[in-house]
C-alpha cells in the first residue's frame, strides 16, 4: 500500500509550560479510455519524452527555513545529497561545529547534540567540500507531529456529518478573530488575509508543512518531489 505522507505540524517550544501559547499537485495525465483502468497516482509518460528522474536536494527537501526541529531529548539528524561522494559537509549550531561525509550514493546526515524546545531562531548554513551550499533560517526546536495516509488525508469539510453546522462554528470563530483584528487596525470588514494573521498571533509556535501530490511513486524515493505548503 502506498503512504502519502500529507503534512507535518511542528510546535515549536511545546515542552516548555508557557512557551507553548496555553519547514503542485502531479495532474494525472490519463486519457479516456485508460483513467478507469489505471490507479490514481499513475501518470501516462508520452512515447517520445523520457521520465524525469526524482529530484534530490543537497539539503532534503524535507528541511527549509522557518521549520521546527524535534527537541529534547531526541538528537534531530537533517540529511541530503550531495553531487560528489566522499565529500564532507559541515555546519554549525549553538557555537559547536558538525560534520558527516557523503556515501558512495552522495547522501549525507548529521546529528545534532539534543537542544531543549525553544523559540530562538537559528541559522544552519550547511557547505561541502565539493562548493555545494545552503542555508536555513529561523529554525527552532519543539515537537513535531507526523501525519499521514491517502484520502482520508484530504477528507473534505462536506463529506462529514453536520458539515454545515461545523463549517458555520469555525467560520465564525475565524472571522470573529480577524473583525477584532480589523477593529483594532481601524479598518473595515475582516479579509481572509486578516483572519490569517490573526489565527497566526493566536497560535505563533505552530508551523505547518504539507507534502504535495506528486510525492508519490511505485518505489521508494529519495526525497520529496513536491510541496504543497512550506
Amino acid at each position: 500500500m502506498l503512504l502519502r505522507l500529507a503534512l507535518t505540524i511542528a510546535v515549536a517550544g511545546a515542552a516548555v509550560a508557557d512557551e507553548a501559547n496555553t519547514d503542485p499537485s502531479a495532474a494525472d495525465a490519463t486519457t479516456a479510455d485508460t483513467t478507469s483502468e489505471m490507479p490514481p497516482w499513475h501518470t501516462i509518460t508520452p512515447a517520445d519524452s523520457a521520465p524525469k528522474p526524482p529530484r534530490t536536494g543537497f539539503v532534503s527537501y524535507v528541511f527549509g527555513s522557518n521549520m521546527v526541529l524535534q527537541r529534547a531529548p531526541q538528537a534531530a539528524v537533517v540529511w541530503g545529497v550531495s553531487k560528489t561522494p566522499g565529500a564532507t559537509i559541515s555546519t554549525t549550531l549553538s557555537g559547536k561545529a558538525y560534520t558527516g561525509k557523503a556515501g558512495a550514493d552522495g547522501t549525507w546526515r548529521i546529528t545534532f547534540a539534543p537542544n531543549p524546545a525553544s523559540m530562538a531562531p537559528a541559522t544552519l548554513a550547511f557547505k561541502s567540500s565539493a562548493g555545494e551550499s545552503q542555508t536555513l533560517t529561523n529554525v527552532v526546536f519543539g515537537d513535531v507531529y507526523q501525519c499521514g495516509g491517502q484520502s482520508n488525508m484530504e477528507f473534505a469539510m462536506p463529506a462529514t456529518t453536520n458539515s454545515s453546522a461545523e463549517s458555520q462554528k469555525a467560520n465564525k470563530y475565524v472571522l470573529q478573530l480577524a473583525a477584532g483584528a480589523a477593529g483594532a487596525a481601524g479598518a473595515a470588514g475582516a479579509g481572509p488575509c486578516v483572519a490569517d494573521r490573526a489565527l497566526h498571533r493566536r497560535y505563533p509556535n505552530i508551523r505547518l508543512m504539507t507534502v504535495g501530490h506528486g510525492t508519490q511513486s511505485a518505489t521508494p524515493l529519495r526525497d520529496l518531489q513536491t510541496i504543497t505548503e512550506p
